[in-house]
């Protein structure tokens, strides 16, 4: 299966990252094929809402780094977004890119499966109820069968996450990819 990973940490080797790399780590284990993207490190502009690409075969009217992703989401059988919780929701890079997505209202997706990782510093899991009904709502829309939803609280200093029990729980949600 090949499998897209957005990666909306903007640290590099922060704790997203640390749970994306395990998760493709994982992943490519079990024979999947994985591609990353950090965001937080590619040239993505807001979507302009001109709504231009429902009219144009779903082409945005910017050429930046989102074309590249949008190519590797059309060849990919399931997407993984991840992000840190800031706030109560998902990171801005992802979000932007979640924004951009929107080429494909017209056209869909071929993809068919999804997943969720995130981390945050929060004593509680409370801080990531509002993401998770956004990732929900998102599945419910386009037909996506998510795959699993992975919530990690208390990575309060960059690094944390690299010896986190929790990890282990990305390696159930690849073994049942």
């Amino acid at each position: 299966m090949k499998i897209v990973v957005l990666n909306g940490g903007p640290r590099r080797h922060g704790n997203t990252e640390i749970m994306v790399d395990k998760f493709i780590e994982y992943a490519t284990d079990a024979g999947h094929e994985c591609i990353k993207y950090n965001l937080g490190q590619m040239n993505i502009a807001p979507c302009l809402g001109c709504r231009s690409c429902l009219d144009n075969g779903g082409i945005c009217v910017q050429h930046d780094d989102m074309s590249k992703i949008v190519a590797s989401i059309d060849c990919a059988d399931m997407l993984v977004f991840a992000s840190p919780c800031y706030f109560f929701g998902i990171s801005a890079q992802l979000c932007t890119a979640i924004n951009r997505m929107y080429v494909f209202s017209k056209r869909g997706y071929k993809i068919t499966k999804t997943a969720l990782l995130m981390q945050g510093g929060a004593p509680d899991y409370e801080s990531f109820v509002a993401p998770i009904v956004q990732y929900n709502i998102m599945c419910k829309v386009h037909g996506w069968k998510d795959m699993g939803i992975i919530t990690i609280n208390k990575m309060r200093s960059k690094g944390a996450m690299a010896d986190c029990q929790e990890l282990e729980q990305i390696k159930m949600l690849t073994a049942r990819l």
